[in-house]
This record gives structure tokens, sequence and C-alpha cells, in this order.
């Protein structure tokens, strides 16, 4: 469906069947990219790999000293809810994503800053988000920045200031991204915007003095090169990065790149000369709320990872890719330690622990099978853990037995559509710890189940649970 969808009804029915247009047309001709509205069939999973691979980032940073606040900016739909259709309105969380994500950030000790609150605030100064485009304008860009140098105050504080002055550049008519999806005959009914610029002014005197200039460095996507490309003149692009310049008053090395997710300016930052020669104090690093539900696996993501790591650990172990051969001492090996609930069937899942045949149904991991299935995870010292388990098993005569560490724990006698629920104390040791199921019987090994279905299913979890 590619075309601009009449409002009412049919659009209802079009939201919940998950199918919106890319560009969905709101009150006031305001325009929504679908991304901030569709419900995606995989979103639980994306986001909490995203966030697992987040917090071993920031964590591998802050090995080398470099702190790193994380900056989320909230979709444009949660900002001007009220121009959605009203039916989209309804159906939609707004509030609890963003204070999910903000709460998950200070779960996993992630420095971040809320821009949501704030720019609501500051609603009625002006538009902080185009119409006709997907991204903030100059005046939400600087409403934002002028929050994160406030909540930032005690990272920035150590850094050397910078005296710099701005003068607003007028606004001159641009091109809107979502204007691109609509259909050209109806183009027209659409208002031209225009964007401003910024001009900034340093202050020489302190730029010449001894003190060095500790580097602040922007990560970032499309949000922080909004009009980068766009064929305008070089005053108009990287506004974000001046805006934080004025509000913070450091200087500010910008790596964000448009069109490439949130992780590819770290990628080519840590290979870049500035990396190596200007070592940051400080990274800011902005994330737009909706690129953490993807509905595709971040492949462009996890690609990025075996550089980092190399570069962070100085060649020491590869924590990313194989938790075995991690340096155990690591700040980065100790938070992954740090963990308090792993619930594989819920994904619930704080670092990327490593499960062995667990297979889907209905976005969790419930199924296993079909001789055995494993989950590792890490503990820092000698420790008990207690395991929630509730399991059936859809195929006759099954025999379930449950090991820690080659040690056997539990033997579960179980007959067709029979029920295993129960609570376990694990004595878990220091470093790694493997949790096996082992299973007796499983579909395909002597039948198949009526359905056809060959998939070698031994039992299903409804719960699976280590707490410690």
């Amino acid at each position: 469906m590619k075309r601009l969808m009449v409002l009412g009804t049919f659009l209802l029915a079009i939201a919940q069947a998950q199918e919106l247009p890319t560009v969905v047309q709101g009150k006031s001709n305001w325009l929504f990219t679908n991304e901030e509205l569709q419900r995606f069939t995989n979103t639980r999973n994306v986001y909490n790999e995203q966030l697992s691979a987040l917090a071993q980032a920031v964590h591998m940073l802050r090995e080398r000293h470099i702190e790193v606040a994380v900056m989320i900016i909230p979709t444009k739909a949660s900002i001007y809810s009220e121009f959605l259709p009203d039916n989209l309105k309804a159906s939609l969380d707004y509030n609890g994503s963003y204070r999910r994500i903000t709460a998950d950030l200070n779960r996993l000790g992630i420095i971040n800053v809320d821009l949501k609150t704030p720019l609501i605030a500051h609603k009625s100064e002006g538009k902080l988000y185009f119409k006709t485009d997907s991204h903030w304008t100059p005046l939400g860009m600087k409403v934002a920045a002028e929050a994160i140098a406030k909540s930032l105050a005690s990272q920035l504080r150590p850094l050397a200031e910078i005296n710099i002055s701005a003068e607003d550049l007028p606004a001159i008519p641009s091109h809107m991204d979502l204007i691109d999806h609509i259909p050209k005959n109806q183009q027209s009914h659409f208002e031209t915007e225009a964007i401003g610029g910024l001009s900034l002014t340093l202050d020489n005197t302190d730029l010449l003095s001894d003190a060095p200039i500790p580097a602040v460095t922007l990560f970032g996507t499309s949000y922080s090169a909004v009009f980068d490309g766009r064929g305008l003149p070089t005053a108009y692009e990287q506004t974000f990065s001046k805006a934080l310049k004025v509000a913070t008053k450091r200087d500010i090395l910008s790596f964000a790149i448009g069109g490439k997710g949130f992780w590819q300016s770290l990628a080519d930052y840590i290979q870049s000369n500035e990396y190596k020669f200007r070592n940051p104090r400080l990274i800011l690093w902005e994330i737009p709320e909706r690129f953490l539900y993807f509905e595709s696996q971040p492949d462009w993501a996890i690609h990025s990872f075996p550089w980092l790591e190399r570069e962070v650990t100085r060649g020491k172990s590869d924590c990313l890719l194989n938790f075995a051969n991690c340096d155990k001492t690591s700040s980065a090996m100790r938070w992954v330690m740090d963990w308090n609930i792993l619930d594989i069937v819920k994904g619930v899942n704080p670092y990327v622990t490593e499960i062995k045949n667990f297979f889907g149904s209905e976005n969790l991991l419930r199924n296993a099978g079909p001789e055995r299935s494993d989950v590792s995870f890490w503990l820092p010292t000698l420790q008990p853990v207690t395991l929630d388990v509730t399991l059936s098993t859809p195929v006759p005569e099954q025999r379930v037995r449950i090991f820690l560490n080659n040690k056997i724990l539990k033997t579960v006698s179980l007959q067709l559509n029979g029920e295993y629920k129960d609570r376990l104390t694990l004595p878990g040791k220091p470093g790694l710890n493997r949790l096996e199921f082992h299973y007796d019987n499983w579909n395909g090994k002597t039948m198949l189940f009526k359905s056809g279905d060959k998939r070698g299913i031994a039992v299903t979890f409804t719960q699976l649970k280590l707490t410690r």
C-alpha cells in the first residue's frame, strides 16, 4: 500500500492489521512516518537486542575512560499526537514507550537525558518538528540542546569552556523527506516549509590558551545532521551540533551521519584519526526512539562490533562474539556478571547470554528441543540462583532431566500435555554456568504431529526465569 489512505474506518482496519502506508496523513496536513506508528511482530526482541548491544558498547568505552550520555529523541508522533488520526492516537502508548526506555537505561547504569519533557513544555513557542518531515526543527534542536546542557552540567564541568556566540540565519525553503512518499498529484496540497540556519563565532583568545580543549564528540543520525546533503548552504548544516556548542559552551566534534542508523557514527569514529589522537572525555550519543524498535534485526549494528571490540579491548578478548574468551577482570565483564533477572521466555536479558535450541512461538522463546536446550550465564561469585520453570510436553512419554554444570538436579516424567511447575535453587559458581534440559522424546523422533509440523519440539516453556 503506497498511496496515501483516507482516514476513518479503513485506516483503523489497516492499523489493526499492522499494514500502514509509508506515510500517514494526520490532521491539518501533518505527515507521520509509519516507523513511529507500526506495531512490528518482532518489536520486543529487537529492542532487547539493541539495548543489550548499546549497554556493552557504553561499558567498553568507559574502560577507556570515555563517559557516554545517551539522548533518546522522542517520536514526532508522541510530541504532536493531537495531529494523529483519532484511531491511531487511541491505539498506541506514546508515553509508556519513552518511560520504558529511560527506565531501562537507568537500570543498566547508562547516563541519559530526558528530552521529551522539555520538548512538550516548549510546544507553545513554535514548531519543534516539521509538519511534512520526520525530523525536528532548529527550535526543537535548541530546546533539546539546552536540556542536555542542564542535565549534564556535572559531566561538562571539568571540560574547558569556549566563548561562543550564535546568529540565526534567515529561513529558506527546503525539501521535506515525507513529501516524497505522497502521490505527486497531491504534493501541492502541502505547505512549503523553510529551514533556519545558525552561524557561530568563536573567541580565539580561549582557543589559543595553554589549556587544551577536551573533546566532546557527538554520535548520531540524521536528527543530528538533518539538513546535510539537501543542497543547502553549509551554514545550514550540522545545526544540532552547533546548538549543542552554544548551549554547553564546549567544543563539539560531530560524527553524526544520516541514513545509516545510530551505530554507524560510532564505527566511523573508532576508525578515525580523531579517535586515535584526540580521545574524547565525553560522548553524546543521539538515538531516535523509533530506531530501537525496527522490524528487522539490526545487522548494521552488530556488524560494527568486532572492530569496536578489538579497538576498545586492545585485542584482549572477543566478548561480543564469545563469552568464553572474555577478560573476567575487565569492567565490561564485571557488568556482564552483574545481572538480576534473566527471563528466557519473555526476552528480559540484560546482556547477550548464550541460549541454544529454543525457538519462537508468538514472539516468545517458548518451544525447545529436540534433544536438549542450554542456557549459559555468568556469576561474579559463588552464590545461589533461583530457577522458576513451568513447562509442558506435546509428545507422549516424556522425561526431562535438568542439569547445572554437568550435575543433575531433577528428573521429571510427563505424559502427553502434562505440566511441570517448580522453583529450584541452583548452586551457582563464579564465572560461566550452564543450565541444561535433556529430553527423551520429541516431535519426529518416532512420529510427527498430526498437523504435519516437523519442528523437533520436545517441551513448551511458559516460564523460564533465573533470579539472583
